[in-house]
């Protein structure tokens, strides 16, 4: 059902509109910022392609056999194309999910069932860092296999910029020359990876960002304990992207803000024996996510910290911490615009620092360098 999506209104209505008018290509890309519902959406509109008791306003009915078996990957007419890790034989003529190692096929279909369970669950699978051939080799052997004339056979190849390009060419045939009653959706969160003449085959569906209060929405619905201080930060901290949130793995929140806070009262107060211990509970694990995530959270406080300066203190983000916000507020002049411009240019770089220790201590010098005291 529509209403299993969050947000993008504006691509659902697009997918009504050609579902209803029967304006059906044969191929299409979903595209823009990873974690927005591109795969939740492409299933969706699988299932309204289907379904036994389709509905024009509300899309799929989400209760008959059709529906269930999509939404937990079981169907004959839907299939879902991910990233896998090598084969365990060199026959690429085998059936995909059979040429898996026991432990790496049972732990796509417990991500699988993770994901039926939440749409916007991302599936990972260690050492799966390619969309393989013999899965679209499989797929091209199963859509020209006749089902009845009242199905859609639906392949969805989830983050299809994980292609090679022999991978990509190969699925470029059947894009060439579709059979009927099938369509190809391809989601990615990188259109300018794909070969042009892929791009060229495919119907092109963008996704925006979601607004801040869908998100809240959503994280509301899962984790209904959740109060509205924390709602309204985690939303924040989303940036627009639900994936953005799993990767940050938000249950580290509260200890790296209080070392990502302490760090702050050292660097002014040029303690830096304590400095130092402060960023290493913050870089130590080496986990790029971990650094993210207190990269959003000096944005947060630096935000934070403009609110004030601009007279609002009601829209302060970070309710619990509003003392300490006034207080730094009162004690120093800070140019927030270069500081949060210095951490964004961070957070683009930091795919490709190879020593987060150094990163992190030269980012909160340069951020220093843009405060002074009142």
């Amino acid at each position: 059902m529509w209403k299993n999506i969050i947000g993008q209104d504006k691509v659902i209505k697009i997918l009504r509109s050609i579902h209803i008018n029967n304006r059906l290509h044969h191929a299409f890309i979903f595209h823009g910022k990873k974690g927005v519902g591109k795969d939740a959406l492409a299933i969706e509109f699988a299932k309204a392609l289907n379904c036994e008791n389709f509905d024009k306003v509300k899309g799929a009915c989400d209760v008959c056999r059709t529906c269930t078996d999509i939404g937990k990957f079981q169907s004959r007419f839907v299939k879902f194309i991910t990233s896998l890790p090598a084969s365990k034989t060199d026959n690429v003529n085998d059936n995909v999910l059979q040429s898996l190692s026991t432990s790496d096929y049972e732990f796509l279909l417990s991500e699988l069932e993770m994901k039926s369970k939440n749409l916007y669950y991302k599936v990972n699978i260690p050492k799966a860092n390619t969309i393989r051939i013999d899965s679209i080799r499989q797929l091209i052997k199963e859509a020209y296999m006749t089902v009845s004339s009242k199905n859609k056979k639906v392949f969805i190849i989830s983050d299809c910029d994980m292609m090679n390009p022999n991978t990509a060419n190969s699925l470029l045939k059947i894009l060439e020359e579709p059979p009927a009653n099938t369509i190809i959706i391809l989601t990615t969160s990188k259109l300018n990876s794909l070969l042009p003449t892929i791009v060229g085959r495919c119907q092109k569906i963008k996704f925006e960002s979601l607004s801040k209060s869908d998100i809240k929405k959503y994280l509301k619905k899962i984790n209904p304990e959740l109060n509205e201080t924390e709602a309204d930060l985690f939303s924040e901290i989303a940036q627009g992207s639900l994936g953005t949130f799993q990767d940050l793995e938000i249950e580290n929140y509260k200890i790296f803000r209080d070392a990502v806070i302490d760090a702050l009262r050292n660097l002014m107060t040029a303690k830096y024996v304590s400095l130092n211990k402060s960023v290493s509970i913050i870089t130590e694990s080496k986990n790029k996510n971990l650094i993210k995530l207190a990269l959003y959270i000096l944005i947060i406080w630096f935000r934070d910290i403009n609110t004030v300066y601009s007279g609002d203190e009601s829209n302060i983000i970070s309710q619990d911490l509003k003392d300490n916000i006034l207080k730094f507020s009162k004690s120093y002049n800070a140019n927030i615009f270069k500081i949060i411009t210095e951490i964004e240019d961070v957070l683009r770089d930091i795919e490709f620092n190879v020593n987060p220790d150094l990163m992190f201590n030269k980012l909160l010098f340069d951020i220093k360098l843009n405060i002074k005291p009142t």
